[in-house]
């Protein structure tokens, strides 16, 4: 089983894909990605655990989260 972050980063007032913006997770688990053209990423961790999960790009504020994942 694998616990996994997966998602799309976006522009908030156009919807519009960010490409190239970095993710990183820290906490219980650590790991990074970067989103493609379309915007979305995914990370595969081999456990879960409480995260701080942040997505950054230069010409936009840092967004960043807390939160669980879970094997599944």
């Amino acid at each position: 089983d694998q616990a996994v972050l997966m998602g799309r980063v976006t522009h908030a007032l156009t919807n519009a894909p960010i490409a190239n913006a970095l993710i990183q997770v820290s906490g219980e688990v650590s790991g990074s990605a970067q989103t493609g053209p379309d915007g979305r990423y995914e990370i595969a961790f081999s456990h879960g655990g409480s995260i701080t999960a942040s997505a950054s790009v230069t010409g936009f504020v840092t967004a960043t989260g807390t939160g669980s994942l879970v094997l599944g």
